[in-house]
């Protein structure tokens, strides 16, 4: 006995594939400009790496770039320098 329903959509089933993929390189692009323009504002870059390295490293690496990113610039365990330049010394 056949199917009751047919699936008259399964040809289209790569499309999706390929807006995922899309998405995911819509999003990892829209990360590394983030990455880049905040960055550039930084007064000072951790491991002295040059705002366009940690785009780059964005987009190599997409979500695990964004955090250590994140993780150094923005978070709670970056390492705030001391005015007197001790660098926490």
């Amino acid at each position: 006995m056949e199917s009751v329903i047919s699936y008259p959509l399964t040809s289209l089933a790569p499309l999706g594939t390929v807006a995922w993929v899309a998405i995911f390189v819509i999003v990892t692009i829209a990360a590394a400009i983030a990455v880049y323009t905040d960055a550039s504002k930084q007064r000072r870059c951790a491991l002295g790496m040059w705002p366009i390295w940690w785009a780059v490293l964005t987009l190599l690496t997409n979500i695990v770039g964004f955090a250590a990113y994140w993780a150094m610039h923005h978070s709670t365990l970056r390492r705030e320098e001391d005015e007197g330049g001790n660098h926490g010394q």
